[in-house]
């Protein structure tokens, strides 16, 4: 005689939850959704960071012109154009000639232009200000609809209370960015500074970086060049880096008290290719390299003095750290100055040695 089936008891339902699931099968798989072809995809969260005067601001700025009015950006289509939030951390004298160059340089009207700039920062990491934020959006979606797009420069200057080296506190702020993507389906694009000693990372926790599906760089090179290249793109592949410069504009209607005029920056595309172009080099990195070429310098010389042929003269990187730490630098930032110089090919490393290349 069989076992009486006993019957699982069933929970009921709330009438509604937050959290759902969906069987893979239902799951719909989509080509991604690009504002600007291969560069900014729709509903995400990207940043780009750089040095000061590497144009980030500048850059922001032409994508969201870009974004706003349609068109292309150094040759990359605007798929999906809309009205964009610019968050300006910075006074609005300078922030405003910046806007009014672009418009002038590109013949645009800035009546068509549905860009919206906040009057001051907004501090993401405190809950209230955020629901002021969106209030104010909110107000202006009625006549103008959603937003493409919101930009956040910079994140020192919007970050709001707590430390960005925290991961706490730059949870928090993560948090908020996520909110504003979903309740208004819209990228938003950080604008950030370089770390203190390796300047090929954003400055922060990073919990910053885990969180981003795009992530671009900015490097100022010698002459002027400057070099856009995307670090991580989540879920595409990467676009090619883009060669820009900076260019000075006259300002019509406006003069100094000398009367000479008052000049912006634009950021132009540049024909020279980046690929071939060096790295400026940061403070702590200008400093290793030359304690390097002088201990290469003081081996080179032992070598020859010994009636060898120095072909290939090597550095232990024992003996480099400790003619730069503490003295010239502190601990904490000798890995970060050892892995830019090397990533952007001053130098190679094995376990033991370093050498100039």
């Amino acid at each position: 005689m069989s076992a009486p089936t006993i019957p699982v008891p069933v929970p009921e339902a709330p009438a509604s939850r937050a959290v759902r699931l969906v069987l893979a099968k239902d799951l719909e798989a989509r080509s991604p959704e690009y504002l600007i072809g291969d560069v900014l995809e729709a509903g995400t969260l990207a940043l780009i960071f750089g040095d000061p005067g590497a144009g980030k601001t500048f850059c922001a700025l032409a994508w969201a012109f870009a974004v706003a009015i349609g068109g292309s950006w150094c040759g990359h289509a605007v798929e999906k154009s809309g009205p964009v939030i610019y968050v300006a951390g910075e006074g609005h004298g300078g922030f405003a000639r910046r806007i009014h160059a672009i418009a002038h340089d590109q013949e645009i009207v800035l009546d068509d232009v549905p860009l919206a700039v906040t009057t001051g920062p907004v501090p993401l990491g405190d809950a209230e200000k955020v629901q002021e934020l969106m209030a104010s959006i909110d107000e202006l979606v009625a006549s103008t609809g959603a937003p493409a797009m919101i930009v956040v420069d910079t994140v020192a200057r919007n970050f709001g209370p707590g430390d960005e080296n925290s991961t706490m506190d730059m949870g928090r702020f993560i948090a908020a960015c996520d909110e504003l993507i979903q309740r208004y389906q819209c990228t938003l694009l950080l604008v950030h500074h370089t770390g203190h000693g390796d300047k090929t990372r954003h400055r922060g926790a990073m919990a910053l970086k885990g969180a981003l599906d795009a992530e671009y760089r900015l490097c100022l090179h010698e002459g002027g060049q400057i070099e856009l290249r995307a670090q991580k793109m989540k879920d595409a592949p990467l676009p090619d880096p883009v060669g820009l410069r900076l260019r000075e504009v006259d300002l019509p209607g406006l003069q100094m008290a000398d009367g000479s005029a008052v000049t912006s920056v634009v950021l132009d595309p540049s024909d020279v290719d980046p690929a071939h172009s060096t790295p400026a080099l940061g403070a702590n990195q200008r400093k290793a390299l030359q304690v390097l070429r002088e201990l290469d310098a003081k081996q080179r010389a032992n070598i020859e003095a010994a009636g060898r042929e120095p072909d290939a003269v090597r550095v232990l990187l024992d003996d480099w750290r400790a003619a730069c730490v503490p003295e010239l630098m502190p601990r904490n930032r000798w890995y970060e100055v050892r892995t830019a110089l090397k990533r952007d090919g001053h130098i190679e490393t094995n376990e033991l040695h370093v050498w100039l290349t």
